[in-house]
Formats: C-alpha cells, sequence, structure tokens
C-alpha cells in the first residue's frame, strides 16, 4: 500500500474514526485504524470489538489522494497524533518490510509496527432496507436535548442508554435516572413498522460528536436484531444494543396542573445559577422556589455561609403561595438543553414532578421530580 494524500482530508477521516478506539481493550489490534485504500479512495475502520464500530470513506472525487499501490493495513493509532502535528499539506504513507508503516512529510519521517489486515476482526457493516430516514441535524439536537437525563449507575444498565420506540408514524426517546426523565416525540413522514429499543447514550453521544449537519441531508438508521447502524453521508457507525425492557413512561406525566408559567430561559437558568453559589457542594444543593401574586422567589441556604434570594416576576398573578424545591443541578441541567427562549413550567403540586418545554414546541420535554420539603 502506497499513497499520498492531504493531511486535512486524512486528520478529518481519523477525528471520526477515533471515537471507536478503546483505552481499555486487552487485544492490541483494535488500538489500531484498518486503512484499506481502493482505487478511487481510502477507507478507514475502527472498533472496540464489541460495543461500537465506525467506518469512514474517504473519496478522491477532488483529486486529494494519488494512489500508487492498493492495499489494506492495521496502523497503531499513533499515526492520529502524528497527523495532527505535521504541518505540511501532504504526506506519504506506505507499507515497507511487510507490516511497517512509513509516514512521510517534506522533512519528516516516521515509522510504526503495524498489523496484518487478516488479523483485523470481521466487522459487518451491510446495510438493509428495514431502515428510516431522518434530519441529521434534528437528530443531533433531540439527543443533545435528552441525553443528560440518563443514567451513569452500573446498577440498572437498561437505564445507561436511551429508549428508541416507533409506533406507527410516532418516534419517541425517552431517557431517565429515575429522577428525571426526558423525552422528545415527534412525527415522521409515513408508518414505520413498530420498534422498541435502547441504544448505549455513551455511542449516541459519539455519533453525534461526529456527523455532518453542513450539508442539510437526511441520515438513516438502519435496524437489526442486535445492533444499530447510522449511516450519515460516508460514515458508518455500528452500535450494539441494550437487553431488556425500559421503564414504561407513558403514564408518568401528568395529564393536568395547578398553573403554569412561561420563563426567560436563559434568566431563570442564572438565576437559580447565583442561588446555588452557597452551596458546598453546587450540584447537592437545594433550591426553594416560592410563587405568590405576580412573581416566583428563588432562594437557598447553607449553614454556616449565608442565604440568598433573588426575585423574578411571573406573566400571571398566583393567590396561594405555592413552594416547591429542587436540586440545582436538576433545573440547571434541564434548562440548559431544553430548547428555545421561553420555557413553559407546569407546576401540579409541591410534591409532584414539573414538566419543562420550549414555549413554542413541545417536541421536547422534561419530567423533573422535587425534592421533598420538611
Amino acid at each position: 500500500m502506497r499513497f499520498k494524500i492531504e493531511t486535512k482530508k486524512l486528520l478529518d477521516g481519523l477525528n471520526k474514526v477515533e471515537k471507536a478506539l478503546s483505552r481499555k481493550t486487552l487485544i492490541p489490534i483494535l488500538t489500531g485504524i484498518k486503512f484499506t485504500l481502493v482505487d478511487d479512495g481510502l477507507y478507514l475502520v475502527t472498533s472496540d470489538g464489541s460495543n461500537v464500530s465506525i467506518k469512514y470513506y474517504l473519496d478522491n472525487n477532488d483529486g486529494s489522494i494519488k494512489v500508487e499501490e492498493k492495499g489494506s493495513i492495521v496502523i497503531p493509532k499513533n499515526i492520529i497524533d502524528i497527523i495532527r502535528k505535521v504541518e505540511d499539506k501532504i504526506v506519504s504513507i506506505e507499507v515497507i518490510d511487510g507490516v511497517k508503516v512509513q509516514v512521510r512529510t517534506e522533512k519528516a519521517s516516521f515509522v510504526l509496527n503495524g498489523y496484518e489486515e487478516k488479523e483485523y476482526q470481521d466487522i459487518d457493516f451491510s446495510l438493509n432496507d428495514d431502515y428510516l430516514s431522518i434530519d441529521t441535524e434534528k437528530f443531533k439536537n433531540i439527543i443533545n436535548a435528552i441525553s443528560f437525563a440518563t443514567s451513569t449507575s452500573e446498577s440498572h444498565p437498561i437505564l445507561n442508554g436511551i429508549n428508541f420506540k416507533i409506533v406507527g408514524d410516532i418516534m419517541e426517546l425517552n431517557a431517565t435516572d429515575s429522577f428525571r426523565l426526558a423525552r422528545a416525540k415527534f412525527n415522521l413522514k409515513e408508518d414505520f413498522d413498530n420498534k422498541n429499543i435502547v441504544i448505549p447514550t455513551d455511542n449516541l453521544n459519539k455519533f453525534i460528536k461526529i456527523i455532518d449537519t453542513s450539508k442539510k441531508e437526511e441520515m438513516e438508521i438502519h435496524f437489526f436484531s442486535n445492533k444499530i447502524i447510522f449511516k450519515n453521508d460516508n460514515l458508518l457507525f455500528l452500535t450494539s444494543l441494550i437487553d431488556g425492557n425500559f421503564p414504561n413512561t407513558a403514564k408518568l406525566f401528568p395529564s393536568d396542573n395547578k398553573f403554569e408559567l412561561n420563563l426567560d430561559r436563559s434568566n431563570l437558568y442564572n438565576v437559580i445559577d447565583r442561588a446555588s453559589i452557597l452551596g458546598a457542594d453546587r450540584d447537592k444543593n437545594l433550591i426553594m422556589i416560592s410563587i405568590k401574586d405576580e412573581k416566583m422567589v428563588v432562594s437557598s441556604s447553607s449553614d454556616g455561609v449565608g442565604n440568598a434570594s433573588e426575585e423574578i416576576p411571573i406573566d400571571k398573578k398566583i393567590k396561594d403561595e405555592f413552594k416547591i424545591g429542587f436540586i440545582s443541578k436538576t433545573l440547571l441541567e434541564s434548562l440548559r438543553n431544553i430548547p428555545g427562549d421561553v420555557v413553559n413550567i407546569k407546576f401540579v403540586a409541591s410534591d409532584k414532578a414539573i414538566t419543562v418545554t420550549d414555549k413554542d414546541n413541545e417536541e421536547i420535554t422534561h419530567l423533573l421530580l422535587p425534592m421533598r420539603l420538611y
């Protein structure tokens, strides 16, 4: 294998496939990137062995790759740092002495010990007809808006993922850690076969970091019995699924409320953020919200430190005082991830969950459990 390629183009590909490289693997070859050079481009493949695999195709439509000798080899991940640090616009890569790989620029040369391509595990990236298309940017925004609610505890693995559910032409995604729930619910273009699967959130977050939304194109979600393959332009992203039954969240959202408020999202976030400053551990600091007449008061106190309170005017008059408490992190993460400039918050009772949505778009909803007030 011997070729020349624009450094920037190769680095773009390496940055995408790097997401599947694992530092924990006990199989040395899986710390490398599989290069396969063909007449019209270069394929890069990485895998952590069982959880995530990525395949990216660098096409040669722009003439940025000069193919001198086709071939395939697995190159150690060190090549990523090399390509990041070289300053030349073109790099040459050549297999020498069987499995040694030479990376050359005009003034520098690096030799890496590679692996034979046949030693690399066989990964099936074949696509099927059981897929749906969805706007790439919309999918990215949805995952960003709900993934924060996923559990990080290993005691309930099923909650480490996002539940994808399709019934007819409705798609619903849910993430929860048992204390909060984030849901996205929207219409598909047409009816689709019913689905109910759970995809690891870590994998989804890796995927949305490398997808290309600049072309305003749709991506594809291909469904299999034990995996999912996302296709975005020249990128194939294979992820495993989490076995088990995701909790039924349909009945958790309240059907009625005592009152609801529309509030400036940024202002509310900043007020809560300021109130949480006094806590020794801001992730566990209790925030009190009191609502009466035409104002909301956000307050907090900390033994030995002091207390804080700040008023926010509201758009309606509440006759009877309403109090509810939350861990500040719960509110801040919700407000940070909910889209829109104005949020709609529905209140039921001081011991019941609130719902938070964008005032103008209810596709994304957060359900947040309060803390008990003593």
